[in-house]
C-alpha cells in the first residue's frame, strides 16, 4: 500500500481545519445574526408604535374643516379622534392596533389574546407564545392631551427575521465549495513551499550517493532551524562515512604494503623448494616459508 505524502497529509489537515473554522464561524454568525435580528425586530416594533402615537390628535367638531382628506376620523368624546394618513397599521410584519377603553377601534390584531394577556403594559415588550411560535407585544399610551383611554398595541412574530436569516444562509452555502477548493489548493501550495527544501536535501543526497563523492556536502539556505538541523545531520553522516571509507582505504593500503614482502619471499621459497631435490635445502626452504608466514 502506497503511503500518503506529507504534502497530501498537510493539505488534508489544512482543508479539514479550515472547514471546521468555517463551520464554527457560520454557526456563530447564525446565532449572532438571529440575536441581532431579534433585537432589530424589537427595536422596529417599539419605533413604529412610538411613531404612530404622534399621528393621533383630538379635534373639536369645529376643527374638522381644515384637515387632510386622507385622514381617518372616529367619534371620540365630544369631538373626533383624527388618525393621520401617515399612521401605519402594518409594516414589515408588524401589526399596529388602536384601542379605546380596551376595545379595538382601528388596525388589526393578528393573534387572539387571553384576558390576562390583553392587559396593557405601558412601554414594555412582552412575549406571547402560540404553539411553537413566539410573538412580541408592545403597548404604549399616547401622552397628548385629551387622548385618555387610548392605547396603541404593536404585535410582531419573532420569526419575521427568519426569512432574512434564510436568505443570508442561502447566500453563504454556495460559498462552501469555493472555500473547499481554496482550502485544498492553499494547503497544497503551502505544503509544497514548506517542503521544497526537504526535496532539495533529498535530491542532493541522491546525487552524492550516485557520484560516490563523500567529500561533497548538502547546501541549502538556512531559513529555518528544523531544516538547518536536518542538513547538518546529513552532513555529519556523510563526514562519518567519508572518514570510515578513508580509514578502510588506509588500512587496505597499509596491509598490502606490510604483506607484500613476506608474500614475495614465501612465493620465491615455494618455487625454489619445488625445484630442489636435496632434503636439507628443501627443509631450509620450508623453514623460511614458516617464518615469513608467521
Amino acid at each position: 500500500m502506497k503511503h500518503r505524502t506529507i504534502k497530501a497529509r498537510i493539505t488534508g489537515w489544512f482543508a479539514v481545519l479550515l472547514f471546521i473554522i468555517v463551520a464554527v464561524v457560520l454557526a456563530l454568525l447564525a446565532v449572532i445574526s438571529r440575536q441581532v435580528l431579534r433585537e432589530d425586530i424589537r427595536g422596529s416594533l417599539t419605533a413604529l408604535v412610538e411613531a404612530n402615537t404622534q399621528e393621533l390628535e383630538y379635534l373639536n367638531p369645529e376643527d374638522t374643516r381644515d384637515v387632510d382628506e386622507g385622514d381617518y376620523f372616529i367619534r371620540y368624546k365630544d369631538g373626533y379622534l383624527e388618525i393621520d394618513d401617515d399612521f401605519c397599521d402594518y409594516d414589515d410584519g408588524i401589526y399596529i392596533a388602536l384601542y379605546l377603553n380596551g376595545e379595538l377601534i382601528y388596525g388589526e390584531n393578528p393573534i387572539a389574546l387571553t384576558q390576562e394577556e390583553c392587559a396593557f403594559s405601558d412601554g414594555q415588550i412582552r412575549t406571547v407564545e402560540r404553539g411553537r411560535e413566539k410573538y412580541y407585544v408592545y403597548d404604549e399610551r399616547p401622552e397628548a392631551d385629551n387622548l385618555q383611554g387610548l392605547w396603541l398595541r404593536g404585535i410582531v412574530n419573532e420569526n419575521e427575521g427568519s426569512s432574512t436569516l434564510l436568505r443570508i444562509t442561502r447566500l453563504m452555502l454556495p460559498l462552501l465549495p469555493g472555500l473547499a477548493v481554496i482550502a485544498i489548493l492553499g494547503g497544497y501550495f503551502i505544503s509544497r513551499k514548506a517542503l521544497k527544501p526537504v526535496d532539495d536535501i533529498c535530491a542532493q543526497a541522491d546525487s552524492i550517493n550516485a557520484g560516490e563523492d563523500l567529500t561533497r556536502r548538502i547546501r541549502i539556505p538556512d531559513d529555518s532551524e528544523e531544516l538547518r538541523r536536518l542538513k547538518d545531520a546529513f552532513n555529519r553522516m556523510f563526514e562519518r562515512l567519508n572518514q570510515s571509507f578513508e580509514g578502510e582505504k588506509q588500512f587496505t593500503s597499509d596491509a598490502s604494503h606490510e604483506l607484500r614482502t613476506p608474500v614475495a619471499v614465501i612465493l620465491a621459497e615455494c618455487e625454489y623448494a619445488l625445484e630442489e631435490q636435496d632434503p636439507e635445502e628443501y627443509k631450509e626452504a620450508l623453514q623460511v616459508i614458516s617464518r615469513q608466514g608467521r
